[in-house]
């Protein structure tokens, strides 16, 4: 069951996560909507449909798709999405203003996609256009009239491309194609969507997956996932169906959500701000077990001392050896007694750092340090606070806003950036082993990014909005 929740959890965070990326583009004209053009199956059959709106394209989910490198199946060969699938659709969607695509289960599975590509000049010259946006694949002509075979390397089954009415068609079948131009023509044998309009993703399981998460039982399975792009920021929700069912009763009362209470430090500027519940954490046998051991607590102390809500903020200010950074900070409120004895067991382990340690206001156990490194570690009656962090970066406690949830993540990612730069200055003077370009790559990405807020409501839905266009924090240093 916990697998089960951490596969969903995971996945909805990791596509909200992961679809954030799109294009701004001016209204152009087609002849028929892409998703028009999806011809009707029954519901059970439907694994996987996708409508993205002019300007709604996820580019980042795009790129992700195209180098899955295994297939997306379930048992009894019901595979739906192929890896040349991946890669042509992937592709496809790049060049694309808008598309649609439906994958089925009969059981055998069969994929339909409509893509309107961005470039008037391409559509006039499809097969040049599509190998620019497909260099791995073998573009081969069928017949006139706009019939195409689209092979790639290690694929014995050919995917087919015929143009109509504006849109490029994509199956794999030509059967299949002939199905979507029917569509075209009748309504009447078109999909029925479960929306009127919009970006929207329904992912849809039989059962068969939660089998294999060792639920016991064949219970049903659906994500839906709907989003906008409107002037730059993305907005994106996502429900999933049939989830709960999988938990047991003790499990969804520790996955259910909840509010922060008290009154918090905010170090600023703050880059990164993640609040989670932590609890039933693999404590025995690992590096937490080997930590209760380093502050002489029992597992039973460890265990209360660390679960419960935890909050995780990188920003305001650091040093180490005399080099700026920027600070870390974990507050942990609600822990009680176990927290005075996790501090001073802390500051027995810094040994000599801990001499000069100055007090903090409000917190009459532990301190701070600022040489070798800025490092605080005290607690009071209703908080405990650990970090590598200048004690003046943490100026009057304020108290926290945050919806009911399970987990929330903020992130200036160009801010961010900013502190990956100090991270590849302290790697140079540490001597690690990790290339600089490994570093640069993620920086330079991170400067592109935004801001990212997301909000896990429960275990079966949230959301995120993402300012593509914020600039960070300009006071970074």
């Amino acid at each position: 069951m916990k697998r089960g929740a951490m596969f969903w959890l995971g996945f909805c965070s990791a596509f909200a996560l992961l679809a954030v990326g799109f294009f701004l583009l001016g209204e152009r004209h087609v002849e028929i909507n892409p998703a028009e053009v999806l011809p009707r199956t029954t519901e059970e059959n439907v694994r996987l449909i996708f409508i993205a709106e002019e300007g709604d394209i996820p580019v980042p989910l795009v790129e992700l798709f195209q180098r899955i490198p295994w297939r997306l199946h379930f048992p009894a060969g019901r595979t739906f999405i192929s890896p040349q699938e991946a890669r042509a659709i992937g592709g496809l969607f790049l060049g694309s203003n808008q598309a649609a695509l439906l994958s089925i289960a009969q059981p055998e599975s069969h994929l339909y996609a409509a893509f309107e590509l961005k470039d008037n000049e391409g559509k006039k010259d499809l097969p040049k256009t599509i190998q620019t946006l497909l260099p791995e694949a073998n573009l081969n002509t069928i017949e006139r009239g706009g019939l195409w075979s689209l092979e790639f390397e290690n694929s014995d089954e050919p995917l087919w491309l015929r143009s109509h009415k504006g849109l490029l068609l994509l199956s794999s079948s030509r059967e299949g194609l002939d199905l979507m131009i029917r569509a075209a023509n009748d309504p009447g044998k078109r999909l029925e969507l479960p929306w009127d309009n919009g970006s929207h993703v329904l992912l849809r399981d039989p059962g068969d997956l939660a089998l294999i998460l060792g639920s016991g039982e064949k219970s049903p399975l659906e994500l839906r996932v709907d989003w906008q792009v409107k002037e730059e920021e993305l907005r994106l929700a996502w429900h999933a169906q049939g989830l709960l069912r999988l938990f047991s009763p003790s499990d969804r009362e520790i996955l259910s959500p909840f509010r922060w209470k008290g009154r918090f430090y905010r170090p600023e500027p703050v880059i990164l701000k993640l609040g989670l519940k932590l609890s039933r954490l693999p404590i025995k046998g690992g590096a937490i077990e080997r930590l209760g051991e380093l502050l002489d607590f029992s597992l039973d102390e460890l265990e209360s001392f660390l679960e419960g809500p935890c909050l995780v903020i990188i920003g305001g200010r650091a040093e180490v050896f005399r080099v700026p950074l920027t600070g870390v900070l974990v507050q942990l409120p609600g822990r009680g007694r176990v927290a005075a004895r996790a501090v001073e067991a802390v500051w027995e382990l810094l040994g000599p750092m801990g001499a000069n340690r100055t007090s903090v206001e409000g917190f009459p156990v532990g301190g701070a340090t600022s040489f070798p490194f800025t490092v605080v570690a005290a607690a009071n009656d209703e908080l405990a606070i650990f970090g590598v962090s200048h004690v003046g970066s943490l100026e009057e406690a304020e108290d926290l806003a945050l919806e009911p949830g399970i987990l929330w993540l903020e992130v200036d990612f160009p801010a961010l950036a900013k502190t990956w730069s100090q991270a590849e200055e302290l790697r140079d003077i540490v001597g690690t082993e990790i290339e600089s370009g490994e570093f640069a790559d993620l920086r330079q990405w991170m400067e592109k990014a935004g801001r990212l807020s997301l909000v896990l409501n429960s275990i079966e839905e949230g959301h995120l909005e993402w300012q593509i266009s914020t600039g960070g924090n300009s006071d970074v240093r």
